[in-house]
């Protein structure tokens, strides 16, 4: 098993079974500026690999939700997908579980009996009770999400019950600026479109999603990247306002 003292400089250690050249290659790209009102062409380069890994999962049929530990020198340490709808992964690593989740995957990798604070946790949808508890008996430091997760927004609520969990809580940092927090939101609505169409509201985008299902090539996209060129059209739409169709996003939590 790697170590945090071993980073990890592509995803050959959780995604060994399908390694992408585009994937090997995002560490090395260079960051872009991200701001709340405009849409980068291109996918910023800390957020690269989360929605790498989440497409991965879209593409797997698993939900799309993807997440990276980073440690206190920005190196890559354990990542991890969704893999609730697939039959395999990697050793130490769940699948075909509704608890496979992509932040269940990433601390599985994490040895026993150590201290994380100084590491944190990036993850393209905020994390449910479920891995928020993880995240809490892991002894990460802080995670750093793109998209709120409607369904679990009472989660942030927790440290109030006082107790251990107000004293453990593990700080979360969210949303992302706007064009990663409608991307996080809309790849989960895309994947109820084809998977669960009943599902109620979801992320906030159904309607805009249903119509992305159309995109030419859309499903067929290799990477990421690929796939948020395609959507950058309609990501640029929601940030205008047009096809908002939940409440507002949650306020930026610290």
């Amino acid at each position: 098993m790697r170590t945090p003292a071993e980073p990890v400089t592509s995803m050959e250690a959780a995604e060994s079974t399908d390694p992408t050249e585009a994937a090997q290659s995002l560490e090395t790209t260079a960051d872009d500026e991200t701001t709340a009102d405009a849409a980068p062409s291109a996918l910023p380069a800390l957020w690269r690999l989360p929605f790498e890994l989440a497409w991965r999962a879209f593409r797997a049929g698993s939900r799309p939700v993807g997440a990276v530990l980073r440690g206190p020198d920005g190196a890559v340490v354990a990542l991890g997908r969704n893999r609730s709808r697939e039959a395999v992964a990697p050793p130490g690593q769940l699948a075909g579980s509704d608890i496979a989740h992509a932040e269940i995957n990433v601390l599985a990798q994490l040895p026993g009996g150590r201290d994380y604070y100084d590491h944190r946790l990036y993850t393209t949808l905020e994390p449910c009770l479920l891995c928020s508890s993880a995240l809490i008996n892991a002894h990460v430091g802080g995670v750093v999400y793109a998209s709120p997760d409607p369904v679990w927004k009472e989660v942030a609520d927790l440290p109030r019950v006082g107790g251990i969990v107000a004293r453990r809580w593990v700080p979360r940092s969210g949303p992302a600026p706007g064009p990663l927090a409608v991307l996080g939101a809309l790849l989960m609505d895309l994947w109820n479109a084809r998977h669960a169409p009943s599902t109620p509201g979801g992320c906030g985008y159904p309607t805009l999603a249903a119509r992305c299902l159309r995109i030419e090539g859309l499903l067929e996209a290799d990477c990421a990247e690929t796939a948020y060129q395609l959507l950058l059209p309609s990501i640029r739409t929601a940030l205008n306002g047009t096809h908002r169709e939940a409440h507002q996003q949650a306020h930026r939590r610290a």
